[in-house]
C-alpha cells in the first residue's frame, strides 16, 4: 500500500510540472497562434448558456467520469 500511496504522489507532483520549453520554439508557436477570433464566433462565446445547452451536455457526459481536475463525477450532476 505504501508503495502505491509513493507513486500515486509522484505522478501528481510531475503531472502539472512545468514543461521547459526554449524561446526559438516558444516563438515558432506564438507565429501559429491565431491573436482574434472572427466577429461571428467571438460574439457567440459571449452569449449566456441556455439551460437547454447545459443540460444537454449534462446528459452527453459518461456515467462514473470525471471530467474535471475537483473529482466531482457526470452521476452527481445528472
Amino acid at each position: 500500500m505504501a508503495d502505491i500511496k509513493h507513486t500515486f504522489k509522484d505522478y501528481k507532483q510531475t503531472k502539472f510540472d512545468v514543461i521547459p520549453v526554449d524561446a526559438e520554439n516558444l516563438r515558432l508557436l506564438m507565429q501559429n497562434v491565431t491573436k482574434t477570433l472572427p466577429q461571428d464566433t467571438a460574439k457567440a462565446l459571449d452569449t449566456p448558456i441556455t439551460l437547454d445547452e447545459l443540460r444537454c451536455a449534462v446528459q452527453k457526459g459518461k456515467s462514473n467520469q470525471a471530467p474535471g481536475e475537483d473529482g466531482i463525477s457526470q452521476d452527481f450532476y445528472k
